[in-house]
């Protein structure tokens, strides 16, 4: 178990937001797929999975709007998989909706006699307990599942010691326009929530990792504890 430990401490030691890929190494086919597969297997509110994932090898379309993706800059410069992913919007995720629907009934093939009461808790927790009712609420909310994958993502890749950059550096209305004008995404369905760049770096990172220390955010709570933060 130690071992174990020390394996996943290293790779987070290890991991870096990396701003320098050296363009000649490529993340194999294997690799990138296992990275999705576990972003696929991720946890999800219901299990409804509101996501979707642009697996980008040629950046040809990419760097046509570079200059709406600031963002993106270094990662087009030599990475080797660029992964816009994307959340579903409230036709989606809504009780009732036809891709509800679909995952309690195709996927999650649950028993007709507990289909009804699933819809109705679903919806008591979106409007009553999330307070999530606009296009916007429902939107984030399904945006914050994708952080999920993603952070799942980053750690397969460090643990594989493949580098990784996270990106919310670009215009999003823009990048949604021109992904549909490609015919890459339908706006009614989906959004962009936040991209993901894979490969290998080309040089170590400037400075050494940094966090607060653990007592600066970690409070354990037990009976004796009085004092409000």
């Amino acid at each position: 178990m130690e071992i174990i430990k020390d394996g996943i401490m290293e790779a987070f030691l290890w991991r870096d937001a990396c701003k320098f890929y050296d363009p000649a190494k490529k993340v194999s086919d294997e690799d990138m797929k296992f990275i999705l597969e576990i972003a696929r297997m991720s946890p999800s509110s219901f299990g409804y999975e509101p996501w979707r994932f642009l697996v980008f090898q040629d950046f040809t379309f990419l760097n046509e709007i570079k200059e709406h993706t600031w963002g993106l800059v270094n990662s087009l410069n030599g990475a080797s998989h660029i992964v816009i992913i994307l959340a579903r919007k409230k036709v989606d995720m809504q009780a009732g909706s036809a891709y509800v629907e679909y995952i309690m009934n195709e996927c999650q093939r649950l028993p007709k006699e507990v289909l009804e009461r699933r819809r109705l808790i679903f919806n008591e927790f979106l409007e009553r307990d999330m307070g999530a009712i606009t296009e916007r609420e429902v939107f984030d909310w399904s945006s914050k599942q994708t952080y999920i994958a993603l952070g799942n993502m980053l750690t397969t890749a460090a643990l594989l010691n493949i580098d990784a950059c996270p990106i919310e550096g670009f215009n999003y209305e823009v990048l949604e326009t021109m992904l549909e004008e490609k015919g890459l995404i339908d706006s009614h369905h989906f959004g962009v929530s936040v991209i993901v760049s894979f490969g290998y770096r080309s040089r170590e990172p400037d400075h050494e990792k940094t966090r607060q220390p653990v007592d600066s955010i970690v409070r354990y709570i037990d009976h004796s504890s009085s004092d409000i933060l």
